[in-house]
């Protein structure tokens, strides 16, 4: 039976799990949610140097690594995972092509991307072979078990529209909020949830003709906002896959997003897509949401029976087959 060594890089230690069918775990190291200000050079040195060590340690048949280690010494395969080439493709946009990940990826025997448009690039930027690859889509049940957390969120009873994760420029934030301006709607909320806190005007609701707050939390109260909220807006440029898109549509909430080729694919026809072109069409697909209750449910049942074909278990046994190749 084969030794997996696991990778997962955090900010300062390595968190490694070697496993036997993978039933057996052992974890080193920890996660530090806020490092110290500019240490991300040191911090990456100190990963490689940790990853190292338990490469020696524990001489796996495979490695794994799911972030991009560039400097793996090894005879072993490697086995890395890649989610998205958004920093190549915005390079690319800007005319000032990157590929900050070339040599992590010359040094993989096989590649798993998490949807067939992240394989796409991976082949269009690093000319990866298509037959060292595989596409293995992300599951949507973590949230299934985890109660929603019963803190007042002193909401106000406000129907609110959620947008979740990172608000880089990529992300799109401002376009959400210029679409919102564009409601007539005076019980209407944005709520943030998580990525880096941001600057809100008390007086947003004068600003914006609609307020803004902020949350930060853990995964049972960002069920308890899926659960409640009018609906999630995700008005991305550019993504891998998009794990906030099938929560919402796991949990029942209702998914505007804009109509770019990921979430086509991942999404199908369960969520409404907007024109990034156009901000107004993201405001016609929310009075949409607001106006027609019949149609809100339809979404809704849509939602979630697209969100059940993406089961973690069906990750990992896929991933279990990858493994298995390399005997």
């Amino acid at each position: 039976m084969k030794k997996i060594l696991n990778v997962r890089l955090s900010h300062l230690f390595i968190e490694i799990t070697t496993s036997t069918k993978l039933k057996k775990k052992y974890v080193f190291g920890r996660y530090i949610l806020s490092p110290l200000p500019n240490t991300s050079i040191f911090l990456k040195k100190t990963n490689e140097i940790f990853f190292q060590h338990f490469v020696n340690f524990f001489k796996p048949d495979i490695v794994h690594t799911t972030y991009y280690n560039h400097n793996i010494n090894t005879k072993k395969p490697i086995v890395l995972t890649v989610y998205d080439l958004i920093h190549e493709q915005i390079s690319r946009d800007k005319n000032k092509p990157l590929l900050p990940k070339k040599k992590a990826i010359e040094k993989a025997n096989h590649i798993i991307c998490i949807s067939e448009k992240t394989r796409s690039d991976l082949i269009d930027f690093y000319n990866y072979p298509i037959k060292q690859t595989s596409v293995i889509y992300l599951g949507s049940d973590h949230l299934k078990n985890i109660e929603p957390n019963n803190v007042d969120l002193k909401l106000d009873d406000k129907k609110y529209i959620l947008f979740i994760g990172s608000k880089e420029k990529y992300k799109n934030f401002n376009f959400l909020v210029d679409s919102l301006s564009k409601i007539k709607n005076q019980n209407l909320m944005l709520v943030c949830f998580g990525g880096k806190e941001i600057n809100i005007d008390k007086n947003s609701k004068n600003l914006f003709n609609f307020e803004i707050k902020q949350i930060f939390g853990n995964d049972s109260l960002l069920k308890k906002l899926l659960k409640n909220a009018l609906c999630v807006v995700n008005p991305s440029k550019y993504e891998g896959f998009s794990l906030p898109n099938l929560e919402a549509m796991a949990i029942g909430c209702p998914l505007i997003c804009s109509d770019i080729p990921v979430f086509r694919e991942i999404c199908k026809d369960s969520v409404i897509y907007f024109d990034l072109k156009d901000s107004s069409t993201l405001t016609d697909c929310i009075n949409k949401i607001l106006n027609d209750e019949v149609f809100k449910a339809q979404l809704i049942q849509k939602g979630k029976e697209r969100a059940s074909m993406f089961l973690w278990d069906k990750c990992s046994n896929q991933t279990m087959e990858i493994y298995k190749k390399f005997k």
